[in-house]
């Protein structure tokens, strides 16, 4: 079980160093603020129309 947690942080945050080094700065912080905006998008239009009162079994 830990390591279904440890081993995805690990390699994203491993990952995220990788690339930060090899971006610029201007660049890099560009993308740290596009990305929450970007992960919230993602996850409304899939479920936008899963809690409407038609729909009994959810997001399912």
């Amino acid at each position: 079980m830990i390591g279904l947690g440890l081993f995805p942080t690990v390699f994203a945050y491993l990952l995220y160093t990788y690339w930060l080094n090899k971006v610029e700065t201007s660049t890099a912080s560009i993308l740290a603020a596009v990305e929450p905006v970007a992960a919230a998008i993602d996850w409304h239009y899939p479920f936008m129309n899963s809690f409407k009162e038609d729909n009994w079994q959810g997001p399912l």
